[in-house]
């Protein structure tokens, strides 16, 4: 009898919709500044291992401002990427600074959609107080001491199924919250939401401008030095001093 070597293999629970989340999940690309930053530290640990990751994301939270804008330049000048060619929105997504709502109504939303998610997760505890029947379980206390136990009969899987089923929880909320914007949030209201609205878009126009323009420098400033590689930042503890990659 002749031995073979055989090949196991299984397929991936991962499911992709379109070929571009496909492609996206192939690209290993760093997606923001935090993300490139974890690549020149140990690229090979960036994905696999969660401690890391966190203590790195302290680290990153712990470096100045200054810093953090040596690491935006060094990307855009060692990886050849042209940050002419991004909006102020996908340079905002690279930088973690937040963006604003593309609207007043999408403002509202976003604070609706927190409370509608909190009141969702609140409803589908019940779950917990099903007994073995099937049935929700309510105490109330009465006089003398005792308790009043009643039952009230629901389907597990149905109280299940809608828990868990985030499409009709988005589509839910969705529409709550447009009908709460029509008919409860008055003129004045829908004012006061637009000026905040303004205000925020003014804050983050303001703060891009400021970033463009450090980048712009630093940029400046790596093309005056010629320099090829890329340099690790370290901070000398330990006795360990500043590392070249």
């Amino acid at each position: 009898m002749r031995g073979t070597n055989s090949l196991r293999a299984s397929l991936s629970s991962t499911i992709f919709t379109t070929r571009r989340s496909f492609e996206r999940q192939l690209d290993t690309s760093p997606t923001t500044a935090f993300h490139y930053y974890c690549q020149l530290q140990h690229s090979q640990r960036v994905n696999t291992d969660l401690q890391w990751k966190k203590f790195m994301r302290r680290e990153w939270e712990l470096l100045s401002l200054t810093k953090k804008r040596l690491y935006y330049a060094f990307y855009f000048h060692f990886k050849g990427v042209d940050h002419k060619g991004l909006n102020k929105f996908e340079l905002a997504k690279f930088l973690e600074i937040p963006t604003p709502a593309a609207s007043e109504y999408m403002m509202f939303r976003n604070t609706f959609k927190y409370k509608f998610d909190n009141a969702w997760l609140e409803n589908s505890k019940k779950l917990n107080n099903l007994n073995n029947k099937g049935r929700l379980v309510k105490r109330s206390s009465i006089t003398g001491g005792h308790r009043l136990t009643v039952h009230i009969p629901l389907n597990r899987d149905k109280l299940q199924s809608e828990a868990t089923n985030y499409t009709k929880r988005y589509q839910q909320m969705c529409r709550e919250c447009r009908r709460v914007w029509n008919e409860k949030v008055t003129v004045e209201q829908k004012l006061v939401i637009r000026e905040k609205w303004e205000q925020e878009k003014q804050a983050f126009n303001d703060s891009m401008h400021t970033e463009i323009d450090a980048l712009k420098i630093n940029l400046t400033k790596l093309n005056q030095l010629e320099l090829r590689q890329e340099y690790l930042l370290f901070e000398e503890s330990g006795g360990e001093s500043i590392k070249k990659k």
